[in-house]
């Protein structure tokens, strides 16, 4: 995965969507603002996959929600200054795929996990947490979803730039 030319691409998408919303930030607002987005983009992916045996009504593919997901993520990693803790190598990537796919009791589990740690993470100011949240989601969707790492990327950068209005269309 190209993180670096996905944060880069991803932080400006925000910085563009603030500027067009005219939002000014107070001191620890944005931070909280994001994880918030960030437990309810997981929370959508969660019923969009019926975990639990709820019903899904936001309209969204399960896919579409882990992509809103995954940019909180790591929208929220810039706001903590935490991007290295993202960044994988192609190794620790191969590991990831590598684990076994969870059935759905499991994952409701795993989203759990995410959760606690991700509040951990954000109450403690813990990197260790948040970065076992972020491979925990990317396993997640990686391997429980069977979602390909270069086309998730391919995906993201195409709505954030589409979005952005630099894709060369007004």
């Amino acid at each position: 995965m190209e993180f670096e030319k996905l944060q880069t691409a991803i932080i400006n998408y925000y910085r563009t969507v603030d500027t067009k919303q005219q939002r000014a930030w107070g001191t620890g607002q944005h931070l909280a603002a994001a994880l918030f987005d960030l437990d309810l983009n997981l929370a959508d992916f969660a019923k969009t996959k019926r975990l639990g045996g709820g019903s899904t009504n936001s309209g969204r593919t399960a896919k579409q929600a882990y992509l809103e997901a995954l940019k909180t993520f790591v929208l929220l990693a810039t706001l903590l200054h935490w991007n290295q803790q993202i960044q994988l190598s192609s190794t620790g990537l191969a590991k990831i795929q590598q684990l076994p796919v969870d059935d759905n009791p499991k994952q409701i589990t795993l989203y759990l996990a995410i959760k606690n740690m991700l509040l951990k993470a954000y109450y403690q100011h813990d990197q260790d947490c948040f970065q076992h949240a972020w491979q925990l989601f990317l396993k997640w969707g990686l391997v429980d979803d069977g979602y390909q790492p270069e086309a998730l990327v391919a995906e993201l950068l195409a709505q954030v730039t589409e979005k952005n209005g630099t894709d060369g269309k007004s």
